[in-house]
Formats: C-alpha cells, sequence, structure tokens
C-alpha cells in the first residue's frame, strides 16, 4: 500500500505544479518591489490572472524541451546539461514576463499554448534524431 510506496525512495511529486505557481507569484512580487514597480491593478480580474497562470503553464513546454534536448546534447553529464540548460534559459527568461504578464488576455494564452507547442515539437524532433545517431552511453 501506501507505506511501501514510501520506502521505494521515489518523489512525492503531488504539489509540484502548485508549488511552481506560488514560485511564480513570489518572483513576480519580489521583481516588482525590486524594480520599484506600482501594484495598483486598475482594471485587474481573476480571468486576467487564471490567463496569466495558463500561459506560464503552456511557455514551460518549451523549458522542458531544452531541457530534454541539452540532457541528450549532454549525454551523461549531467554538469554540461544543467550548464546548458541554464545558459540558454537565461537568454529567453527575459521573454516570460512579456508573454505572460498579469493583465493576459485570451490571446496570450493561445501564442503561449501554439509557441509551447510548436517549439515542444519541433525540439522534440531534434532530440530524436539526435539519438538516432547517438548513443547516451
Amino acid at each position: 500500500g501506501k507505506a511501501n510506496r514510501k520506502m521505494t525512495g521515489k518523489p512525492n511529486r503531488k504539489h509540484g505544479g502548485a508549488g511552481m505557481l506560488i514560485c511564480y507569484f513570489i518572483g513576480a512580487m519580489i521583481g516588482g518591489a525590486i524594480a520599484a514597480l506600482s501594484f495598483e491593478m486598475d482594471g485587474f480580474t481573476a480571468a486576467n490572472l487564471v490567463a496569466c497562470l495558463l500561459s506560464k503553464v503552456f511557455l514551460m513546454a518549451v523549458f522542458a524541451a531544452i531541457f530534454l534536448l541539452l540532457a541528450v546534447v549532454g549525454k551523461q553529464r549531467l554538469w554540461l546539461s544543467i550548464v546548458g540548460s541554464l545558459a540558454v534559459d537565461s537568454l529567453l527568461f527575459m521573454m516570460i514576463p512579456m508573454m505572460t504578464p498579469l493583465n493576459a488576455g485570451i490571446l496570450n494564452v493561445i501564442l503561449c499554448l501554439a509557441v509551447g507547442a510548436i517549439l515542444g515539437a519541433s525540439l522534440g524532433a531534434v532530440s530524436n534524431i539526435i539519438l538516432k545517431k547517438t548513443s547516451l552511453v
């Protein structure tokens, strides 16, 4: 039962998505405070917040595909895939607030879904091509 599953050493991933969204929110608040931005939300609704969070979730497909591609390129060198992922993602990190603002609408959600699907599929295809030509070991 449950006691045996806890003994296997597998990570508990029940609340990973909720933790990620909480971290997004905390990061936005800290970043806004550091940049001395106004926290007045004229015309802000709960629908805007839901659209913002959905946009971020759909945009994560791009980052997951980047991690996968760089893990394949780095083969079994964990440090290389981590450093490569951080380097590439630091270039994209500035775009996240522009594509998923707090006052996001349905267009932001649709665009992030499209970008996530297209880049996720294309980077996944590149990973498959690399895997067919080389071995991970």
